[in-house]
């Protein structure tokens, strides 16, 4: 059996790229990397084609984006495609490139079994997968479905609205190749009119390694709800914060993570934040540990995860 993952999997060195640029590693390859890597210890070994979501030139510095080719355990076959960064075009220029490395992983794969897990429901990675099907009748379709795409930007322009629209009616197109939906909600079924029995509930994951003895004192009189990842007014943030205003104080609402929607959050002084934290941090707990991490505004680090590993 051969495994194909499509996503975001990064090399050091594209990572070393993306930062370089000023652009952030996103909580989606978080769990993402959680997800393979926890496949991969059961014995699972993936060849990888991926195409990270970068913003056009010259928002991002760089007009053309390089391929990587590299791989993550010595034996895998890893590519993140190259293309042509130009506003609302790069799009297209990245699902042809993807759709290239597709045919040629799979003209070598051909007359093996094959399965395919694509990793959120996005148009160019679905496409991708669609090319495989093509070479490869029988390969197994999975498609891990995030986010519904028409809810990811309550924001958008009129442009983007429509160009989000014809997006959509590809995605709904390409559906006909998947033949598994792996989902985070079981309200996503009903919505993309799945029929039963091609779809399963996996909400998120979870990084055993991250587990800590649990000695912070609870209070039963506080509900805290937390929202981790981009901070970003498209994502319903500014509803989130008017919602959560009119509960009583029972109710705490965490942020941590990094975006254009730090300053709305800071003026809601009953609301807690914290600056995106590194890595070690999310094992870090109010106590001997608190110190060795920045402070947020209004007291010290308590239990941090990311809110697709909860």
């Amino acid at each position: 059996m051969k495994y194909l993952w499509i996503g975001v999997c990064l090399s050091d060195e594209q990572r070393e790229f993306i930062l370089k640029g000023g652009a952030k590693i996103l909580s989606g390859n978080v769990s993402q990397d959680a997800l393979l890597a926890g496949l991969e210890q059961n014995g699972l070994c993936f060849d990888s084609i991926n195409g990270y979501r970068l913003s056009h030139y010259p928002l991002f510095p760089h007009k053309v984006i390089p391929e990587f080719r590299w791989s993550r355990n010595g034996t895998s076959c890893d590519i993140s495609v190259g293309y042509k960064n130009k506003k609302y075009i790069s799009h297209i220029y990245k699902t042809k490139a993807l759709c290239r490395a597709a045919k040629e992983w799979a003209k070598k794969n051909k007359g093996e079994d094959v399965t395919v897990f694509i990793y959120s429901m996005h148009s160019p990675f679905m496409a991708c997968a669609k090319e495989v099907k093509k070479i490869i009748p029988n390969a197994s379709i999975n498609l891990i479905v995030l986010d519904l795409p028409q809810f990811m930007d309550l924001h958008m322009s009129r442009i983007k609205k429509v160009l989000k629209k014809l997006d959509w009616n590809k995605i709904k197109k390409h559906m006909k190749f998947v033949d598994k939906y792996i989902l985070y909600s079981k309200h996503m079924a009903e919505f993309l009119s799945l029929r039963d029995g091609t779809w399963m509930v996996m909400e998120g994951s979870f990084d055993s390694s991250l587990i800590v003895e649990d000695t912070v004192e609870k209070s039963d009189d506080k509900l805290p709800v937390m929202y981790s990842g981009v901070l970003d007014t498209r994502y319903g943030i500014p509803e989130l914060l008017e919602a959560f205003s009119s509960l009583d104080d029972r109710f705490e609402l965490w942020f941590t993570g990094t975006g254009n929607a730090v300053k709305l959050i800071d003026a809601y002084p009953q609301f807690w934040f914290f600056a995106f934290p590194p890595r070690p941090a999310l094992k870090a707990k109010a106590g001997s540990n608190a110190d060795k991490y920045p402070p947020s505004r209004r007291g010290g680090i308590r239990l941090l995860l990311p809110l697709k590993a909860l």
